[in-house]
């Protein structure tokens, strides 16, 4: 009986993007924001987020969902492609002052909005653990504009694409991405 040889991709998940034809030692970068997109790396988006603000249910008291986020405490997430001020001025509201807790990752705006420190503008994608177990609901209520954005990408070095290693693990990130098994290149 043969063994199975172990097959090892080397990832890169990072805030910054690694730069593939630099990296050599990454085979594939999924990226949060951009991508460093140039001859010789393939890039694709990895669909377009909602990006909604998510709070935990005990915060809501009955008061109108338009009334209230201006009186909640809002978390910022640092690397966020939407920006609280951004996102009031496209709803027509006035931005609330005030201190506003602030964090560098994205899971620790969501873990701060479960555990009910205030509301958190953020993508559907990332707080989908969240929202299906009920620890966070969407502040919306059909009353705020709808936002989505590109903020994830996955990218290889076009001539190691067809490696089995990195077109088996780009065809399963973009099966669970909802975007098929294979992008065009």
């Amino acid at each position: 009986m043969q063994a199975n040889p172990t097959v090892t991709i080397r990832l890169s998940s990072d805030a910054e993007p690694a730069d593939l034809l630099r990296v050599r030692e990454v085979d594939v970068a999924i990226s949060y924001g951009f991508a460093h997109e140039r001859p010789g790396v393939f890039t694709c988006v990895l669909g377009a987020e909602r990006i909604v603000p998510l709070c935990s249910p005990m915060l809501l008291d009955g008061v109108p969902i338009a009334e209230h986020i201006s009186k909640m405490t809002l978390i910022d997430s640092q690397f966020s492609r939407v920006t609280w001020p951004g996102w009031f001025a496209l709803n027509g509201l006035e931005m609330p002052r005030g201190p506003r807790p602030s964090f560098d990752r994205a899971a620790l705006a969501i873990s701060a909005a479960v555990d009910g420190m205030g509301v958190a503008l953020e993508t559907t994608r990332l707080a989908e653990r969240e929202l299906s177990r009920g620890d966070l609901i969407e502040l919306d209520g059909g009353v705020f504009a709808a936002l989505a954005r590109e903020t994830h990408f996955l990218s290889c070095r076009v001539n190691e694409r067809n490696i089995k290693k990195v077109k088996c693990f780009c065809d399963w990130v973009l099966a669970k991405a909802g975007l098929g098994e294979t992008a065009e290149a």
